[in-house]
């Protein structure tokens, strides 16, 4: 079987940025001070302190119950 070509009206447009757009986007910088979390007598942050700089790719790994989560949504 050959694949279906279907043919759009008028120019196609790719909504991606380009490099030029790219080099302008501010992500943010993300700074946490000793910030700690408890539910009820469970402390799932304790004293974190924690910096993700603009543009940084950043991993939360860890135990279940480590307080990746938490930590995530406290950040959003």
């Amino acid at each position: 079987h050959t694949p279906a070509i279907l043919a759009m009206p008028g120019p196609a447009h790719d909504p991606r940025p380009t490099t030029d757009d790219r080099r302008n986007l501010t992500m943010a910088h993300i700074r946490l001070e000793n910030i700690s979390k408890s539910f009820g007598n469970h402390m799932a942050l304790k004293n974190l302190n924690l910096e993700i700089a603009d543009g940084e790719f950043f991993v939360l790994l860890g135990q279940t119950g480590a307080g990746k989560t938490t930590t995530l949504r406290l950040i959003a």
